[in-house]
C-alpha cells in the first residue's frame, strides 16, 4: 500500500530527493568521489520521506527537515569551490600526527 500525501515531510521529502538527484548528476567526477554516495543516499532517504513521511513524529521530522538543509548547503559549498572561492572549511587541515609523519 502506498500512502503519499501533501504534507511537511514529503515536501521536505521531495527537496531532498532533488538535492540527492541533483548532486549525484553534476558532482560525480574523480575531484569529488564521494558526491555519488551522498546523492544515492539522499535521493533514497527523500522518496522514503515523501511516502512514508505522514508516519513519523515531529522530533524525526525535524531530524529530516535538517539532513535536507545541510544537503542544499553541501551544494552551495560545491557550486562556491567550484567557482574558485576560498572556505576555511573545506581547506584540508594536517593533524599533528600528519605534520610529524610528512
Amino acid at each position: 500500500m502506498v500512502n503519499a500525501s501533501l504534507n511537511w515531510a514529503s515536501i521536505v521529502g521531495i527537496i531532498l530527493a532533488l538535492a540527492g538527484l541533483f548532486i549525484f548528476s553534476n558532482f560525480s567526477s574523480k575531484q569529488y568521489s564521494w558526491a555519488p554516495l551522498i546523492g544515492a543516499i539522499s535521493l533514497l532517504c527523500g522518496g522514503i520521506l515523501f511516502f512514508q513521511g505522514w508516519r513519523l513524529d515531529p522530533i524525526l521530522q525535524f531530524s529530516q527537515f535538517l539532513l535536507a538543509g545541510s544537503n542544499v548547503f553541501l551544494i552551495y559549498i560545491l557550486f562556491n569551490k567550484g567557482k574558485g572561492s576560498n572556505h576555511d572549511s573545506l581547506k584540508r587541515v594536517k593533524t599533528p600526527a600528519q605534520k610529524i609523519i610528512k
